[in-house]
């Protein structure tokens, strides 16, 4: 009875291990070059939104650059970015200002 005690509450504390936040990831690499490709013919206004770097929990991976229909938004376009904060880094969105 005991053993199985014990190898159920280990199993749960593997499983709680593997669920647990990692915090917050490491600094994040540099940008890597990427060539911009001229906007696809289109009516409509499109803006060109540069690569980064993603973090999946377990390391950085790159999302290349493409572009974003503008719509009827107005206003200034801010570009996604990294920043440190007191927890590590975090990623600020692209957005509309």
């Amino acid at each position: 009875m005991r053993i199985r005690a014990f190898l159920s509450m280990a199993s749960l504390l593997a499983v709680m291990a593997c669920a647990a936040p990692m915090g917050a990831p490491p600094p994040v690499p540099p940008l890597q070059a990427e060539q911009q490709p001229l906007p696809p013919v289109s009516a409509e206004v499109q803006i060109w939104r540069p690569g980064h770097w993603e973090w999946d929990g377990r390391g950085y991976v790159w999302v290349p650059g493409q572009f974003q229909v503008k719509g009827n938004l107005t206003g200034a376009y801010q570009q996604g970015h990294w920043q440190q904060d007191q927890g590590g880094w975090v990623w600020v969105p692209w957005r509309w200002l």
